[in-house]
């Protein structure tokens, strides 16, 4: 407990005291270190917030070539999906929308290249998800 001046009348009064006790004024109170810390943190938090690019990201506008990647790279994912062994596969593609896939089966031969067609969100496997009639009919419309 320390001693000080009053800041009104100049009479020592306690530093625990929360007035003077011959005049009444109020005493300051002392600032905790706790305190003085998190204002200063708040304060470089805002000063980074000022100070840091709020500009916006735009999305990047692709080109052909890469949205021909990634819409070959979509097909060889969802036809892999469907596959007995997806690591054998082995993709050719006639354009990002049709092409043929070889892969391993069961027994570990590969089968022979089946023709694929991918539109929009929809790829279809000849002689796992459509016949071959319905694939000579998707493949002269997509393909040809």
């Amino acid at each position: 407990m320390g001693i000080k001046p009053c800041k009104e009348c100049g009479s020592p009064v306690s530093d625990k005291a929360e007035s003077c006790p011959r005049c009444g004024a109020k005493q300051p109170k002392k600032t905790s270190v706790l305190t003085w810390i998190c204002v200063v943190m708040l304060g470089l938090a805002a000063l980074i917030w000022m100070y840091s690019d709020k500009t916006t990201s735009e999305p990047v506008e692709l080109s052909v070539e890469q949205k021909a990647l990634r819409a070959k790279a979509s097909t060889m994912r969802a036809i892999s999906e469907v596959l007995k062994d997806p690591d054998s596969a082995k993709f050719e593609f006639l354009n990002e929308n049709c092409g043929t896939v070889n892969s391993k089966n069961s027994f570990g031969g590969y089968v022979g290249a089946r023709r694929f067609v991918s539109v929009k969100d929809i790829v279809d496997l000849e002689g796992h998800t459509i016949s071959k009639k319905e694939m000579d009919i998707l493949w002269k419309k997509h393909c040809s």
